[in-house]
């Protein structure tokens, strides 16, 4: 699987695109579209100087969540080994991971590249619990 970042043949959508390569070639899966930045943008600029409340953190980290589970069942191919298709999802979801942790180093006061680091490294664990899930290989707690 290879994951390209943004536009498709320098037009259409701006995203992070999923490929699969099938004989010989590189077949388009899918695309999750992304904000023009990536999420690399000046977070004083998207964010604002102003403490951030933890509900938006909260909020981050619901729709980080919510990208996962929407990219798992469309990236898991069912053959691809699991890690890989977690890492596929992290990649898919990077842009509200980095929000999230730009909320989160703010209200604890560390660098926005360590949260975002601590973020990631959380996210593929999740993400690798949420593929074995879906595969049927793990069950889900209640």
């Amino acid at each position: 699987m290879l994951v390209v970042a943004g536009l498709r043949n320098e037009q259409g959508t701006m995203g992070a695109h999923f490929y699969n390569f099938q004989s010989g070639e590189f077949v388009h899966l899918q695309t999750i579209e992304t904000d023009e930045h990536f999420g690399n943008g000046d977070q004083s600029e998207e964010y604002g100087s102003t403490l951030i409340a933890n509900d938006s953190a909260d909020l981050a980290l619901q729709n980080s969540r919510d990208c996962m589970l929407t990219a798992v069942p469309l990236l898991d191919d069912k053959v691809s080994p699991a890690s890989d298709i977690a890492k596929a999802v992290v990649i898919a979801c990077s842009d509200q991971l980095k929000k999230y942790a730009a909320l989160s180093a703010r209200q604890h006061r560390l660098t926005v590249l360590r949260t975002t680091k601590l973020a990631k490294e959380a996210a593929y664990e999740s993400a690798l619990v949420m593929v074995l899930q879906y595969r049927g290989e793990r069950k889900i707690r209640q």
